[in-house]
C-alpha cells in the first residue's frame, strides 16, 4: 500500500506543478491587461506588439518576475512556462512507469 500512495503522490505532484505553472502564467496575463510581456535583449526592439497575446516588456509591466523572461535560444520562457513542461513531462513518465509495474490500472482499492 505504501508503495501505490508513493506513486499517486508522484501523480498528485505532476498535477499540481502544472496547474501553479497554469495560474502563473494566467495571473501575469491578467496583470498586465490580458498579455504576456516578453523581455528579451535586442530580439524584439522595435516591435510592441508581438502576436496576438505577447507584448515587449517596458518598464509598465506588472509581476515582471512571471513573464517571459527565460531565454530559451531563439524563444523565450517564463516560470510558468517551466512549472508547466516540468508537470507534463513527470506525469508522462509517471503513466510509463505504473504501466510498466502493472499498477496503471490501480486494481486492488
Amino acid at each position: 500500500m505504501k508503495r501505490i500512495t508513493k506513486y499517486l503522490m508522484w501523480g498528485f505532484g505532476s498535477l499540481v506543478g502544472s496547474i501553479l505553472g497554469f495560474i502563473s502564467n494566467v495571473v501575469a496575463m491578467v496583470a498586465n491587461g490580458g498579455f504576456m510581456p516578453v523581455y528579451y535583449r535586442h530580439l524584439f526592439a522595435e516591435a510592441e506588439m508581438l502576436d496576438y497575446n505577447h507584448i515587449t516588456m517596458t518598464v509598465q509591466a506588472h509581476l515582471k518576475f512571471l513573464c517571459d523572461w527565460i531565454p530559451l535560444g531563439p524563444y523565450v520562457g517564463s516560470p510558468g512556462d517551466a512549472l508547466l513542461l516540468g508537470g507534463f513531462l513527470s506525469f508522462i513518465v509517471w503513466v510509463i512507469v505504473l504501466s510498466g509495474i502493472g499498477l496503471a490500472s490501480l486494481k486492488g482499492f
